[in-house]
C-alpha cells in the first residue's frame, strides 16, 4: 500500500504541475509498461501536458497496452536550435530579420568575396533543453539507465521534483514509492490514480487490469487481497476490458491427456 503522506505529497505537486514527464527504461517489463502508460494516459486526460519517453524503442512492446505508441525517445523540447557547417574565415556577416507579413524568422549568412556560400545541405534543426514541472520515473533503477534522457540533462533532474515508482527501495527520486507491499506496480498505480483523483480513460484502466490479471493468474493467486479485488472492480467500473491473452507452449490439461489416451486405446482395440 502507498503511504498517505506520499499520496498527499504527489497530489500537492499535481495541483500545480502542468508539464510532466513519465520515463521508463527501454527494457521495462510488461507490468512497468502497463503502469507507466496508464499513468501517462490518466495525466493526459486530467488536462496535463505529458511526455512519455524511453531512451530507446521498447523491447517488450505489447500491442494490447494502450499508449505505448506514444512513447518518444527524446525529451529535449525547450529550445529550437539550428546548426550547420561554419567557416569563420569565409563569413562576412550574419544577420536576421522577421518578415512583417509572413511572421517568419530569417537568418542570413553572407559569405566574404571569393568564398562559396555555406552548404545548405549541412543545416540541421532540432531541440535542446528539457522542461517539466514534475517527473515520474517508473521501474528505473538508476538515472544512467535512461541514457541520453538523463545524461546532458543532469541539472534539469536536480532542479525538478522526481517521483520514482518501483517495487524495491530505489536510490533515485525525491519522492520514492516502494510498491513491494502491492502485488505489482500496476496495482499501486491504480491506487495512486484513484486517490489522487485523476481522470482515467478506458485504455488506461484496461492496461492496469490486464497487468493485475497476468500477475495473479486471472485472480487465482492465493495472495489476492480484498483491496486488490476492490481495485479491480473500480477499474472495471471505469471501463476496463478483460483481454484474453494468447498462451503458447501450454501443457495439455490432465482431462485432455486422459481423453487423448482414451482415444488411443480405442484405436488399439479396433
Amino acid at each position: 500500500m502507498i503511504s498517505q503522506p506520499h499520496i498527499s505529497q504527489i497530489k500537492d505537486f499535481l495541483e500545480t504541475a502542468q508539464n510532466i514527464l513519465v520515463l521508463v527504461d527501454s527494457n521495462a517489463e510488461i507490468d512497468v509498461l502497463a503502469a507507466s502508460s496508464a499513468l501517462f494516459l490518466s495525466l493526459e486526460m486530467s488536462g496535463k501536458n505529458v511526455v512519455f519517453a524511453s531512451p530507446n524503442p521498447l523491447v517488450n512492446f505489447n500491442k494490447n497496452l494502450a499508449g505505448l505508441d506514444k512513447v518518444q525517445t527524446e525529451i529535449s523540447n525547450k529550445n529550437l536550435i539550428v546548426g550547420f557547417d561554419y567557416d569563420e574565415a569565409a563569413v562576412e556577416k550574419v544577420s536576421y530579420h522577421i518578415g512583417e507579413k509572413t511572421n517568419r524568422f530569417y537568418l542570413t549568412v553572407q559569405p566574404k568575396k571569393g568564398y562559396k556560400p555555406l552548404n545548405k545541405d549541412s543545416v540541421e534543426v532540432g531541440y535542446v533543453g528539457a522542461e517539466a514541472d514534475l517527473i515520474f520515473v517508473v521501474g528505473v533503477h538508476n538515472y544512467e539507465s535512461l541514457e541520453h534522457l538523463y545524461i546532458g540533462n543532469e541539472q534539469f533532474f536536480t532542479n525538478t521534483t522526481v517521483v520514482s515508482i518501483n517495487n524495491f527501495d530505489a536510490q533515485v527520486g525525491d519522492i520514492r514509492l516502494n510498491t513491494s507491499k502491492n502485488i505489482n506496480i500496476s496495482s499501486a498505480v491504480t491506487e495512486l490514480v484513484r486517490q489522487a483523483n485523476l481522470e482515467i480513460p478506458e485504455g488506461a484502466a484496461t492496461n492496469l487490469l490486464l497487468s493485475i490479471e497476468t500477475t495473479t493468474d486471472n485472480f487465482k493467486s492465493l495472495s489476492i487481497t480484498p483491496e486488490l479485488l476492490e481495485a479491480a472492480a473500480w477499474l472495471m467500473r471505469k471501463g476496463a476490458r478483460r483481454i484474453r491473452q494468447d498462451k503458447t507452449n501450454t501443457r495439455s490439461k490432465p482431462a485432455e491427456v486422459a481423453k487423448m489416451k482414451s482415444k488411443s486405446k480405442v484405436v488399439e482395440l479396433n
